[in-house]
């Protein structure tokens, strides 16, 4: 049951993609016609919120032995898929940047690649944590998602959204330098540091709520006792 909800959870693999995905993420019959930018951003708003349903569930398990048991099949299957589209990306003529191929199994590829990176982006910015542990016992993985972002960045065909979460995920695992203002407030660290400010805020909310009481209820002279 855990693996039938891990490969719902995973964005398809090229070796599983049938002609009604690509007519989705087209938006038009299966042909070999050429797929927009706009298109493909407008592919991405749909998956974004797939990303997010997918992340929930995740956060929804309360044993944290689940959740990475999940967590690494999930990233298993993601990195597994990304090399697999890597490697036909490389072998074809598509430079990043420039304009997107005719050839619709590149196309797939590519879209691929950045949606599987997505999803990764994602699951680090909301689970970082255990993202963190699965990233230390598999080196690998952070290396590629660098390939990966760097390949979104370039790619000119991500929209502006997309583009920002590939940024703050890549600032999480410290690819890039941190903003200033950079927290992430599903780290554990960070849970903590807010806990501990509210019981301090708290703590001091009740000691001049005391001390407030305790004045008022000091004796007081009436009109009468003078």
């Amino acid at each position: 049951m855990l693996f039938c909800l891990v490969q719902s959870l995973i964005p398809g693999d090229p070796n599983d993609y049938d002609d009604q995905n690509k007519e989705t993420i087209s938006n038009e019959p299966q042909s070999n016609k050429f797929i927009t930018k706009e298109s493909i951003q407008s592919y991405f708003a749909v998956k974004r919120k797939e990303h997010l349903d997918a992340v929930q569930t995740l956060l929804k398990f309360q044993r944290y032995e689940q959740k990475f048991e999940m967590m690494k099949k999930i990233f298993e299957k993601i990195f597994e898929t990304i090399e697999s589209s890597r490697a036909n990306v490389e072998n074809s003529n598509y430079v990043i940047g420039e304009e997107l191929p005719q050839k619709s199994e590149s196309i797939q590829h590519i879209l691929f690649i950045l949606d599987n990176c997505a999803f990764f982006g994602n699951l680090v910015l909301k689970l970082p944590d255990i993202s963190k542990q699965l990233l230390k016992l598999e080196t690998r993985w952070t290396e590629q998602y660098k390939w990966c972002f760097s390949f979104a960045i370039n790619s000119n065909i991500i929209d502006k959204q997309s583009s920002v979460m590939f940024n703050l995920a890549a600032q999480q695992l410290n690819l890039i330098p941190r903003n200033e203002d950079f927290v992430n407030p599903y780290e554990e660290k960070t849970i903590k540091q807010k806990k501990l400010k509210k019981a301090n805020s708290g703590t001091i909310d009740t000691k001049t709520k005391n001390t407030q009481t305790k004045k008022s209820k000091g004796p007081r002279m009436s009109k009468v006792e003078l």
